[in-house]
């Protein structure tokens, strides 16, 4: 809530160039932020389809854009989500593991 306020507020800002800055600079790392509202189970306040309007300052990963654009869908595999992300990390070490013996082997 507060990131869609500050972003209001660089707009209308009477020095422009300033309010272009510190949204090129800032506003990514403090909307980084903000994105952590899906990792709640709740949100009492619908604050996650609003932030749809933060796309054009940050980067959405494929979790955090089910949670803004389809939130019921997210609900039904957002306890999934840990068991997606450990076997991901198992299958990239296996991968690293598997490309250093062949890289190995090649010397």
């Amino acid at each position: 809530m507060m990131a869609l306020e500050l972003i209001e507020f660089m707009h209308t800002y009477h020095d422009k160039n300033v309010g272009k800055k510190i949204l090129k600079i800032f506003l990514p790392y403090y909307c980084e932020f903000a994105l952590r509202l899906c990792d709640f189970e709740k949100d009492p306040l619908h604050l996650i389809p609003q932030l749809s309007r933060l796309q054009p300052y940050v980067k959405y990963n494929k979790f955090q854009k089910l949670a803004i654009y389809y939130p019921r869908i997210y609900s039904l595999i957002r306890p999934y989500i840990p068991y997606y992300k450990a076997i991901t990390n198992i299958e990239r070490t296996i991968r690293k593991k598997l490309k250093n013996r062949k890289h190995r082997k090649k010397l």
